[in-house]
């Protein structure tokens, strides 16, 4: 073997030096867009196709940890924050970095576990810690919690032998630079740094501070399929050494997690344009120039349903997303022939892929040609 290989940081890397590149450029897992946004702004340059959610984001309480261990009455609850929204952020306010460990995060992480396996969701579950000594924390408090409860321990040996249609789909506990490759649909991330017990943060991050850390966080965020809690004992104003790619992004990141959590989409925007690329408005408020658009919107608010205007954040979005009044979910999505339509080459993408995607994830779809002549004189 070639030197120069032994002293790559990925043999990808060095491949894509001679070796000619495609990027595939649907992405499936995720069933919220939520999930994958910051990961396709930050690593793909917003290139990914990702699927609108159909639920919207809901304004919702800051999730702060302040009493551990849980207390029995708010076990059920902590499972609820999570399973209530595609992305979570709790914080714990008691988290210290000891000996490369917090012990407190890895008890919340243990009572997450406990309080998901009970509520019988059919979920699997994955859990990623930024190191291998916190990963241990985490397995240790697992096995605390299992010695004393008999239900939480059967289900605990059950899950961890679980598979999924001859797939191991089994609980995990790893750390960042041994998850390469794994997907569950929960995926709860330890970040684990923190204050040292004489109270000061140091901007040590492991291997996110190398060459290439940036890298190892985008697979990470990148592996829930329907959930993912991002448990924090830091806020990112605390992490300041943002001239490190990797410590930045690791900032970003939990801005826009928390963001998100607490269903603040244009502080979520904000944090995806810092990214660079053309501007991402929020869903909600974005704008689209064409006159069809407008007026069908105009027409489907005079039928008291609920119409909202370029719904998604990459470039398959919905130019229309249509739900009844006190709905959680938009039900219908309607995709019309405006000039971005028009930008697409591949005529079957425009008329089979994209709608046939946006079906395959639940939404029921309206194609509306504006150029047709029936239209415009119902228009």
């Amino acid at each position: 073997m070639q030197a120069w290989l032994l002293l790559a940081d990925s043999l990808l890397t060095k491949a894509a030096t001679a070796l000619a590149s495609t990027r595939l450029t649907w992405h499936y897992r995720s069933r919220h867009e939520s999930l994958i946004s910051f990961c396709n702004r930050a690593f793909y340059a917003g290139e990914l196709n990702t699927v609108p959610g159909r639920k919207p984001l809901r304004s919702e309480p800051e999730i702060l940890v302040t009493e551990l261990p849980v207390p029995k009455r708010d076990r059920s609850k902590v499972a609820d924050l999570l399973l209530d929204r595609p992305v979570s952020s709790h914080r714990v306010e008691k988290g210290t970095f000891r000996n490369q460990q917090n012990e407190a995060e890895a008890e919340y992480v243990a009572e997450l576990v406990r309080a998901l396996l009970k509520k019988k969701t059919g979920k699997s579950i994955g859990v990623v810690a930024f190191s291998q000594p916190q990963a241990q924390a985490i397995e240790q408090a697992i096995n605390v919690l299992a010695i004393d409860d008999n239900w939480f321990r059967n289900l605990l040996e059950e899950e961890r032998e679980r598979h999924d249609e001859g797939q191991f789909a089994g609980l995990f506990v790893k750390n960042l630079e041994s998850v390469q490759g794994d997907e569950r649909d929960i995926i709860i991330v330890s970040v684990g740094y923190a204050p040292g017990p004489d109270g000061k943060m140091r901007m040590n991050f492991g291997p996110i501070n190398q060459s290439g850390g940036e890298k190892r966080l985008n697979v990470i965020f990148s592996r829930a399929k329907h959930h993912i809690a991002i448990v924090t004992s830091i806020g990112p104003h605390q992490i300041t050494n943002d001239y490190n790619i990797g410590a930045n992004t690791l900032k970003q990141y939990l801005r826009y997690a928390a963001a998100a959590s607490a269903g603040r989409e244009d502080e979520m925007s904000d944090c995806l344009n810092g990214f660079g690329g053309a501007n991402i408005a929020s869903p909600m408020t974005r704008l689209e120039e064409s006159a069809v658009v407008s007026r069908i919107v105009e027409q489907l608010a005079a039928q008291g349903l609920i119409a909202v205007k370029g719904v998604g954040y990459s470039t398959l979005r919905a130019d229309i997303a249509v739900k009844i009044p006190d709905a959680d979910e938009f039900t219908r999505a309607v995709l019309v022939d405006t000039e971005a339509h028009y930008a697409i080459p591949d005529v079957v993408e425009r008329y089979i892929t994209r709608p046939g995607i946006f079906r395959a994830f639940g939404w029921e779809v309206e194609q509306v040609l504006g150029k047709d002549s029936v239209l415009r004189e119902r228009l």
